[in-house]
């Protein structure tokens, strides 16, 4: 059975990024906060939104919790799957959640997965395609301009199970290559009060992650 999975090689590397880090836009005040009055010239900023300087303005925005925007992430890849399987349908579950400091990060997996169904080319029969995480990972962060980077500590990467059948068949799972740590990769990121938004660097093309402040 010859089977043509290039296009779904992105849709992978996209679902293994999103189902883990799934909440982003920190901030060290609660959420709605819109900080003090417009400071004096003697006083110092009170919140990271009085800051002038942009990257300024950014780090202070990053440091927060956040969980995964679930909703939007489902309608992205209901998108981006179509263009490679025709119809098909996207279910999701869990939680994703994601605490920043100015240095550090946690990622805390419950149950998070996403299950794509749709038609597989040369019309080898249904895919089903689920891809998993449960557990958390910590380390390090780091930012430059609008590029953050996570660096895991010694306890490695959270891996994913990442299972694919066609027709029913389990295939094995490196037919589509998943990296067990697709958030290693540098991400150009945006934030305000609510939201923070995330798409690696190296893909351009790929949907818009968003996750929504919880703290």
């Amino acid at each position: 059975m010859h089977l043509t999975l290039a296009r779904l090689r992105s849709l992978t590397a996209v679902l293994c990024f999103a189902t883990l880090l799934t909440a982003c836009a920190g901030t060290s005040t609660p959420v709605g906060a819109t900080g003090s009055s417009e400071p004096s010239p003697d006083e110092p900023p009170t919140t990271w939104q009085d800051l002038a300087d942009p990257a300024e303005r950014l780090a202070g925005c990053l440091v927060g919790s956040f969980t995964l925007a679930r909703d939007a992430w489902v309608a992205s890849i209901q998108m981006l799957a179509s263009d490679a399987l025709g119809d098909v349908t996207v279910q999701d579950r869990g939680v994703l959640a994601l605490d920043l400091t100015a240095t550090e990060y946690t990622i805390d997996a419950r149950d998070s997965a996403t299950v794509t169904v749709g038609s597989a080319p040369d019309g080898a029969g249904e895919l089903r395609w689920e891809l998993a995480f449960d557990g958390t990972e910590s380390g390090t962060l780091s930012l430059a301009d609008d590029l953050l980077t996570l660096s895991t500590g010694p306890e490695g990467r959270l891996a994913p199970v990442n299972t694919l059948s066609i027709g029913g068949q389990p295939l094995p799972s490196n037919v589509l290559p998943v990296d067990g740590s697709p958030w290693s990769d540098t991400l150009r990121v945006t934030c305000d009060a609510d939201r923070l938004t995330a798409v690696p660097v190296d893909d351009p093309s790929a949907p818009v992650i968003e996750f929504e402040r919880s703290a």
